[in-house]
């Protein structure tokens, strides 16, 4: 479980401290965001991974959650050859 204070909330309506469930949902928060014990945007922000490794990471921890699995999966690899493209014109 997460403490409010220990995750990226939006809209502050709910009390700093308070436990919200793995698995509970809101408009904030559905659920696939909280079927595991810590929230993608957290790792994300530790890491501090920039916005295209942030965005592999999310597609794939939630691959298939909403929709089908290749779907998500056909996402991250668009940002995957995104970050190879930056990366080899870093070489140039």
């Amino acid at each position: 479980m997460l403490k409010v204070d220990e995750m990226n909330t939006i809209g502050g309506e709910r009390q700093k401290g308070e436990v919200l469930p793995p698995h509970q949902s809101d408009d904030i928060t559905p659920a696939y965001y909280t079927t595991a014990d810590f929230q993608v945007v957290d790792v994300i922000e530790k890491f501090g991974l920039c916005f295209h490794a942030g965005n592999v990471l999310k597609y794939v921890i939630r691959a298939g959650q909403k929709g089908p699995a290749i779907t998500d999966y056909k996402k991250a690899k668009t940002y995957i050859e995104r970050l190879i493209m930056l990366e080899e014109k870093k070489d140039d």
